[in-house]
């Protein structure tokens, strides 16, 4: 049973999956075809975590060498290796050449090349698969909606190519639809809002779904809002969610706020629990609230444009803590990760606990999501936060070949002066912070910390005194507060 629950969920949208075959695997070991359909679940899900070992132990099995490339050359596409998806694809391709399925992996990851003779290839690719109006039409199409623009003559032989039908499947007229709208980009809003009308029903609500969430895909959030009936919305709670996510894309937080508390029924869950949330708050309830927002995020784990709705009001009302919790799931889905991204790195700087900013800054770090300044934060971290100085020390070499400029190598002379306070080598310390051309007194609160626990160590007592008078003592977390204690309290 939990088998055949496994196999017929692998192509479904819902994450439940990855624990069913998670499940499968510790129950007994999973053959090969069954780790592939893991793979694709995982990949389906933007798991590359979970997909890469299997992958790798899949290219071990000659017989599933090809598959492997396929799955690879997906993994590095979502993990924004564009050359690297190329290059497996590629090779799967060169393997069988006659495989429809390496022909049009080859040629979609070649489309989104961001190369320009690469993307020219890959377009040349796709059309050549289609000429013949095989089922490949649908989803070139769609992967050429999504990175326009289509050159004429190719959107052209695409209109002929999946004419208008009215007895067409759903998914095609959806298709049909965003070739007109590129054919006449003018008449776009009253074409979907036609589109749309005919749904506006009991039964059409799940085509009507389905629509909102093709237009999320492209952004376009103020057709969403224009298509979906608030009336309707609030009587489904798909429909309710689509909604308050165009609404909270387009700022609208109002109108956000007002739609969470009209929608009825007791199977809104994810949005009663919100609305509950910024009730309590608002009646100065706080445990109450946040328990409501922290029930909400464990809810919207399947919605991720409810996830930056919550994170979004939570922060507002100064629940850093929540909104934190609620952008880091989306590192993992590429359509939400840049923007949860930036998100996360502000709130992870914001949230005064050093503890959680190291741990959020290394889950950017192991998902390739974390420039150079913030690798050497996160080291700086580390040297806080780390009980074992061995470990730290071992951090810090690995990060000294990337202070190259001026700003990079204060960032690692703190670090290291960090280190040496720690183990008690203070004139080391000295060493590193004396020669930098640092304001201290402007500087980040965790570098004037340790500025003056090295001042406060060689006796240089005004100068360790100045500098800790520009410290906010509530703001001090425990283990700067630990450093600079005795500079804290009235002499």
């Amino acid at each position: 049973m939990l088998r055949a629950a496994a196999l017929y969920y692998q192509e479904q949208p819902h994450p439940e999956v990855l624990d069913l075959f998670s499940e499968l695997n510790r129950l007994a070991p999973l053959s090969d075809d069954e780790k592939a359909l893991y793979v694709k679940a995982a990949l389906n899900h933007g798991r590359t975590d979970l997909g890469l070992p299997l992958i790798w132990e899949l290219g071990e099995v000659p017989s599933q060498e090809e598959n492997a490339l396929r799955l690879g050359s997906e993994a590095a596409s979502l993990m924004g290796n564009a050359q690297a998806a190329v290059d497996l694809a590629n090779q799967a391709w060169s393997k069988n050449p006659n495989n429809i399925t390496n022909l049009w992996l080859l040629g979609s990851v070649q489309f989104r090349h961001p190369n320009p003779s690469t993307k020219a290839e890959g377009r040349r690719r796709l059309m050549s698969l289609v000429a013949d109006g095989g089922p490949e039409v649908i989803p070139v199409i769609n992967l050429m909606l999504l990175n326009p623009p289509i050159p004429d003559r190719d959107l052209n032989l695409l209109l002929r190519l999946l004419p208008a039908r009215t007895n067409a499947r759903f998914e095609e007229r959806l298709a049909r639809l965003g070739l007109e709208i590129l054919k006449d980009p003018a008449g776009k809003s009253q074409r979907v809002r036609e589109f749309a009308e005919p749904l506006w029903t009991p039964t059409g609500r799940t085509n009507l779904l389905r629509l909102a969430e093709w237009l999320s895909q492209r952004a376009a959030y103020e057709e969403i809002v224009d298509v979906i009936p608030e009336g309707l919305a609030t009587t489904y709670p798909l429909l309710s969610l689509n909604l308050a996510g165009a609404l909270g894309s387009l700022e609208r937080w109002d109108d956000v706020e007002r739609l969470l508390g009209e929608s009825k029924g007791p199977e809104f869950t994810i949005q009663k629990e919100t609305f509950r949330a910024v009730a309590a708050h608002g009646n100065g309830r706080t445990n109450e609230s946040l328990a409501a927002w922290s029930k909400a995020v464990r809810l919207s784990n399947r919605n991720p444009q409810m996830r930056q709705i919550i994170a979004v009001l939570a922060e507002r009302r100064e629940y850093q803590q929540v909104s934190l919790d609620a952008w880091l799931p989306l590192l993992m889905m590429p359509q939400y990760s840049p923007k949860a991204r930036s998100q996360v790195l502000r709130l992870a700087h914001g949230v005064q606990d050093p503890f959680l900013t190291r741990e959020t800054l290394d889950r950017l770090h192991r998902l390739r999501l974390l420039e150079v300044p913030d690798q050497m934060n996160l080291v700086l971290f580390a040297a806080l936060t780390e009980p074992n100085p061995a470990k730290v020390r071992d951090s810090i070499g690995q990060a000294k070949p990337l202070a190259t400029t001026a700003d990079l190598t204060n960032r690692f002379a703190i670090a290291s002066a960090l280190l040496s306070l720690r183990e008690n080598k203070p004139e080391v310390a000295e060493g590193l912070l004396d020669p930098l051309q640092v304001d201290w007194a402007k500087a980040p609160q965790l570098w004037r910390v340790v500025r003056v626990a090295q001042l406060g160590k060689f006796d240089r007592r005004p100068e360790a005194r100045s500098l800790a008078e520009t410290l906010d003592p509530k703001s001090l977390s425990k283990p700067e507060r630990v450093l600079v204690e005795s500079w804290l309290a009235e002499e």
